[in-house]
């Protein structure tokens, strides 16, 4: 499933603006092109799986890929980007309206009294996005206090208590994955929301799953505050063939990168949240090409 870009229109997709990433530490989208490549609508693919790296991959382990699908353009990619750019001072607003999508009457009320400067500018402004961009049905911003209603749309409820977190990662992984192969000459795919089944018949579901080459890489996101589970994914890891050290698993509620440090040390799969996502994914792929 080589991924090929496909021409489309300037007005097909808002400006896609990922979160900033120090220069010094990213050797391989170091350049000035970088942001521009990263703001490009995400490539399609025109090819079958026939020729694809990651069902090679599988087929040796005796693992089938039942179902998947390629990311597409994201129309929501400036609510994606500005939701990533907020964390973590917005987290608290975020988990409020991920309780308020389990509420009868969909609302929530956050009180800013407690919180920082910092953290009320991010929150004030995320809010006022959000309410651009027609995610509440009805809503308070004020100095001290925001509240409302969610949407109960049933794509907002998808969006809130996740979805956003799958599509920032797709929008990245795409356009980095791309910028990579296509400079150092080497074929590409991405596939996400992957079903894959053993030989006995077990069934997993996998986020993302790239391949730069022969080099096969995944990814999978977790949105809640309350995930403590790391050892689930380096089970799963295992059998993928993806552990050690060709797995991310992205926690948007991880804020310390000294204790992400500790979890790679101990289950041997890189962990990171969103401000670092493009950083750590470009740190997996440069260590994967040499292992």
């Amino acid at each position: 499933m080589l991924l090929k870009p496909i021409e489309k229109e300037p007005n097909d997709i808002d400006e896609i603006r990922s979160p900033s990433i120090p220069e010094e530490n990213i050797e391989e989208i170091s350049s000035p092109e970088t942001e521009e490549q990263i703001s490009e609508p995400m490539p399609q693919s025109d090819t079958t799986a026939g020729n694809s790296a990651i069902t090679a991959f599988f087929n040796t382990r005796e693992i089938t890929i039942e179902k998947s699908s390629m990311p597409e353009a994201c129309e929501t990619a400036f609510l994606v980007m500005s939701i990533a750019e907020s964390l973590p001072e917005a987290d608290s607003f975020l988990h409020s309206l991920r309780s308020a999508h389990t509420s009868p009457d969909k609302s929530f009320c956050l009180n800013l009294k407690n919180k920082t400067e910092a953290e009320r500018k991010k929150i004030t402004e995320l809010a006022g996005i959000m309410k651009m961009c027609g995610i509440f049905s009805e809503s308070n911003i004020l100095t001290e206090s925001i509240f409302g209603k969610l949407s109960k749309a049933g794509k907002v409820a998808d969006f809130i208590i996740g979805r956003w977190l799958e599509q920032f990662c797709q929008i990245v992984t795409v356009n980095l994955v791309k910028n990579y192969a296509e400079k150092h000459g080497l074929e590409w795919e991405v596939m996400s929301n992957v079903t894959v089944c053993s030989r006995e018949g077990e069934l997993h579901e996998l986020d993302l799953i790239f391949s730069i080459g022969d080099r096969v890489l995944g990814t999978e996101q977790k949105s809640g505050r309350q995930f403590a589970d790391y050892d689930k994914y380096r089970t799963l890891g295992l059998w993928l063939g993806l552990v050690p050290e060709h797995f991310l698993l992205v926690n948007a509620c991880l804020e310390n990168e000294q204790a992400a440090d500790c979890i790679h040390y101990f289950y041997e799969y890189y962990v990171c949240n969103t401000a670092s996502y493009a950083k750590t994914l470009m740190k997996m792929i440069n260590n994967s090409m040499i292992l």
